[in-house]
């Protein structure tokens, strides 16, 4: 705390290494809202899993969604982890240069705003593949029980191959 001699209030200030663990925090805010999506979507693929893959209904379990939390708790968070961590190195510098457009706006020229306008658009675009290829890693891993690498690799070449038809359905 800083005492401000113009209006007598007392402000506070952050010097030193103090002022680094804004930054420190808001990327564990940005991971930690990525990984409980993640946690979501891998319940919900596991819940969706047990009940497709399960021949004698009879034979499901009492819930299911507990079911997958904690197969979700005790095999593949680092899974999700990974998915979590993959999304946040993408989104953080897209947000950076949304914060510098809006400091910079009316300052720059034409050719520099359409610059930074393109990389955040490309930066965003990366993004959404990328929480949909690992949304569909986390189906394979909840199939299959294998690791992040492996099931987004099996992933990608699921939708690789039947690329027509995944934008069919999904249109």
């Amino acid at each position: 705390p800083v005492k401000n001699n113009q209006t007598g209030l007392v402000e506070f200030r952050m010097d030193g290494p103090l002022q680094y663990m804004v930054w420190y925090h808001a990327v564990g805010l940005i991971w930690i809202s990525e990984f409980i999506l993640a946690c979501q979507q891998m319940t919900v693929a596991g819940a969706v899993v047990t009940y497709y893959f399960t021949r004698d209904k009879s034979q499901m379990p009492f819930t299911p969604i507990v079911s997958s939390v904690l197969r979700l708790m005790r095999y593949h968070l680092g899974t999700v982890v990974k998915g979590a961590f993959i999304i946040t190195l993408v989104e953080i510098p897209r947000l950076i240069l949304t914060y510098i457009h809006s400091q910079l706006k009316g300052k720059e020229n034409a050719c520099a705003r359409c610059m930074l306008k393109a990389c955040i658009c490309c930066l965003w675009c990366l993004e959404k593949c990328l929480a949909y290829l690992n949304m569909n890693a986390y189906i394979a891993t909840a199939i299959n029980s294998t690791n992040f690498c492996t099931s987004a690799r099996d992933a990608f070449f699921i939708l690789a191959e039947n690329a027509l038809r995944v934008a069919a359905i999904n249109s």
